[in-house]
């Protein structure tokens, strides 16, 4: 071993033992310490959670119902209520017959569907046409006549009006809310029908808005139209506001403006209480 060598290795050794000996103090230092060190402090659960020791456990055991306590019984479970059954055929007649006057009554029950000439009503409303037709028993027997009127103006004849004494006396038993329950519950049966006379793709609903639609349209008016004459037995409205109504508002006209207001003021309730 060479001189250089030898100073090399005694520079070394002073080195290796100072740090020999502060590794070991480091080392000491750290397992004395560490007892005297504060501990982490565990975060305490939510009020009204229940506390997981066990960090492996599934999350949804933080979310579990509290047990129940000793000596009470578990509530019981609320049944569901059960859907109302549908109404038939011969239940929405039944309260139909007790809404309507006799002939009225007697004219529905004669038919071999009595909701389908509920529905056809509405139809004929709903496009403006005449609804008489489907009740040829009750469409009057005298024909239309037209009178002078106190300021000389040619207006419909009392006589004239008098022929829908039936449409008069509906309305005077018209109940509004009665009606509108009632529809409710023959709506099932009414779609049905609905689908019978080809509405397949139509919501029953749509015909029955559409229809008071027609009346709702009708002009505010306090006074009979005056009436031009074409020919005999023939007669236009000098009006173009009147002339210009369709074949089922012309008919609502033609029982007196009295009455047409009223019908529509009813109708409009009607149409309010099924939210139309």
């Amino acid at each position: 071993m060479d001189i250089i060598t030898r100073r090399i290795l005694l520079a070394l050794i002073p080195i290796l033992i100072f740090g020999g000996i502060g590794g070991w103090v480091w080392y000491d230092y750290r397992t004395t310490a560490a007892p005297n060190e504060p501990k982490p402090s565990v975060e305490a659960p939510f009020e009204g959670e229940p506390y997981d020791s066990d960090p492996d456990e599934e999350a949804g055991a933080l979310t579990a119902e509290p047990s129940q306590p000793e000596g009470q019984d578990a509530p019981a479970e609320t049944p569901e209520k059960a859907a109302p059954a549908e109404a038939t055929e011969a239940e929405v007649l039944a309260e139909l017959d007790k809404m309507l006057p006799a002939p009225l009554a007697a004219l529905l029950r004669a038919g071999d569907h009595p909701l389908r000439m509920v529905v056809q009503l509405m139809d004929a409303l709903a496009h403006g046409e005449r609804p008489l037709p489907l009740l040829a028993s009750l469409q009057p027997k005298e024909a239309f006549t037209a009178d002078n009127g106190a300021d000389g103006r040619l207006v419909v004849s009392a006589a004239a009006i008098a022929r829908y004494q039936i449409a008069a006396f509906l309305l005077d038993i018209f109940d509004a809310r009665a009606m509108a329950a009632l529809y409710r519950k023959a709506e099932p049966l009414l779609q049905r029908e609905c689908e019978a006379i080809g509405y397949q793709d139509t919501p029953v609903r749509k015909l029955l808005t559409d229809a008071c639609t027609t009346i709702l349209s009708l002009p505010d008016f306090d006074f009979e139209p005056t009436l031009v004459k074409r020919a005999p037995g023939l007669y236009t409205y000098e009006d173009a506001a009147f002339e210009g109504l369709n074949d089922a508002q012309k008919l609502c006209v033609r029982l007196g403006w009295r009455n047409c207001q009223r019908l529509k003021r009813l109708t409009n309730d009607f149409a309010s209480e099924l939210g139309l």
